[in-house]
């Protein structure tokens, strides 16, 4: 809170952030949110057999050593000489999609709403053995 009151204060003895700054804090709040770690310039810098790599982030992919790659994937294995996962190599982490096991299964839910040919609601059988018995 006191942060926030100080920054007001700020604010009104030397006045608020551009308008091109507000954009690119917009953006890069964006490209958080929808999971995007990397932004365009952004330098990765690895060190792999006592050798440091600085990799640049670019619009249509990734440039090392003045050569351009399209995955972070490529780069890694242009470095290490074996494959790898880019993401990994570099230890950037990927934002999480959600918890898929909290969300259930989608097949089910489908199931579940989908009336059978008599009316009745349709529920899947924990067995895949088990058959109607009304059939």
């Amino acid at each position: 809170m006191a942060r926030a009151v100080a920054y007001q204060m700020q604010v009104a003895a030397y006045g608020g952030l551009s308008a091109a700054t507000k954009r690119r804090l917009r953006e890069i709040a964006m490209a958080v949110h929808n999971g995007d770690r990397t932004g365009v310039f952004t330098q990765l810098i690895r060190q792999w057999q006592n050798t440091t790599h600085t990799v640049m982030v670019l619009d249509d992919g990734f440039a090392l050593d003045g050569r351009t790659y399209k995955s972070l994937s490529a780069v890694a294995k242009a470095i290490t000489s074996t494959n790898w996962n880019g993401y990994a190599f570099f230890g950037i982490k990927r934002a999480a999609r959600g918890n898929k096991a909290a969300a259930g299964s989608k097949r089910d839910s489908r199931l579940m709403n989908q009336p059978d040919s008599e009316g009745g609601a349709r529920v899947p059988s924990r067995n895949s053995n088990e058959r109607d018995s009304r059939a």
